[in-house]
């Protein structure tokens, strides 16, 4: 008010004793002043303004300064690679769980973890979004067929996941269409392996179990395609197609496995013994299918020892059929002696139909011949 606003402030204070003066006139001398209470009101408000900015100056300073070190420290943990970021991560989580959450080195610590995280993240989609493009560039080498579009575009979706992965979280709130896109992928291309159990919903076991319906399903029926070995999980199995079957029907069998997990967890919440009852069993099995998923070999054993009791049983079948052929002969022989018997029978009714005591004689013969015969 003394120097750049000394012109401004001299016009108020003079406007306000001009109209002190004219209320005087008016209404008489009692009229209080209203210059000293305006000119305080005045400086109050202007101190409070002052306050105010450098306030706001203060957190975009604190704002700008934050991400001045997060700019530098993101920086080091590049420099630092892959393998040396999740050792130190791991370090790290176990420090913080011995510190105060509300201590500054909590704070700092756990940025510094969410940081580690995004980096690793970033790289395991880069390494994703890698192999996807090689997988496209061989499907693209090749002749375009049913069975090779329809897995073009099932890895074009899956390219396009990684990328709406690559976004900030933010960005796809504030998008409502994106983060409906990315649901969808998010289900149709879930990790069955890696998807972690409280995360398994029906309706997203629906969905990834219709694209692996939808998947082998392609591959039954185009066995014969040129881009048949570049799609099948296992192409150097001694059973291809059988062996891409059985993979199949495994990530089916995980994903049941764990979404009934989720549910027991869901339906016994507040009865553990019953709850580790019920999913034991299912854990133990989903043991099992890992090992499958993860060991081609593992595949081709089941299915060696599934035909070999397919075949042993087929012989055995067989050999049943010869001895019931056995049966059947000694059957026919049989009847063909009843039948004889019957022909005797009427011979001696014709021949001695008019001598009684012939015929029952003949009764009796025959009737011996039978028990001897039994």
């Amino acid at each position: 008010m003394q120097t750049s606003l000394n012109n401004e402030y001299s016009e108020y204070i003079n406007l306000l004793k001009a109209k002190d003066a004219i209320n005087r006139k008016k209404y008489g001398q009692k009229i209080k002043d209203t210059v000293n209470p305006a000119d305080k009101k005045l400086r109050e408000y202007l101190a409070n303004r002052i306050y105010d900015l450098l306030r706001d100056n203060e957190e975009q300073y604190q704002k700008n300064n934050s991400s001045n070190k997060k700019r530098d420290l993101m920086a080091q943990i590049k420099s630092q690679g892959l393998t040396e970021n999740k050792k130190l991560l791991n370090l790290e989580k176990e420090r913080l769980k011995k510190l105060d959450p509300k201590s500054k080195e909590a704070k700092r610590l756990k940025m510094q973890i969410g940081l580690r995280k995004y980096y690793i993240r970033q790289i395991n989609l880069d390494a994703q979004k890698e192999s996807l493009d090689m997988r496209i560039a061989q499907l693209q080498s090749v002749p375009s067929t049913d069975l090779n579009k329809f897995f073009l575009h099932s890895l074009d979706e899956q390219r396009e996941l990684i990328q709406l992965r690559k976004l900030p979280r933010y960005r796809l709130i504030q998008n409502p269409k994106l983060m409906q896109r990315f649901n969808v992928l998010k289900a149709r291309y879930m990790d069955v392996n890696k998807v972690p159990i409280n995360l398994v919903t029906t309706k997203s076991v629906l969905a990834r179990k219709k694209q692996l319906a939808a998947e082998i399903a392609m591959i039954q029926s185009n066995t014969d395609d040129p881009s048949i070995s570049l799609v099948i999980p296992n192409p150097n199995s001694d059973y291809r197609i059988m062996n891409a079957t059985a993979y199949y029907k495994n990530l089916e069998d995980i994903l049941d496995a764990k979404l009934q997990i989720h549910k027991n967890n869901q339906a016994y919440q507040n009865d553990l013994a019953r709850r580790n009852e019920l999913n034991r069993p299912l854990f133990a099995d989903l043991k099992k299918k890992y090992e499958f998923a993860q060991n081609s070999e593992l595949i081709n054993a089941e299915l060696e020892r599934q035909l070999t009791y397919i075949n042993n049983n087929q012989k055995k079948y067989q050999k049943n059929s010869k001895h019931q052929g056995i049966i059947n002969n000694n059957l026919s022989r049989l009847l063909g002696q009843i039948n004889q018997d019957g022909r005797k029978r009427v011979l001696a009714l014709r021949k001695h139909l008019n001598d009684e005591d012939d015929i029952e004689r003949e009764d009796r013969e025959l009737e011996r011949e039978e028990i001897y015969e039994r």
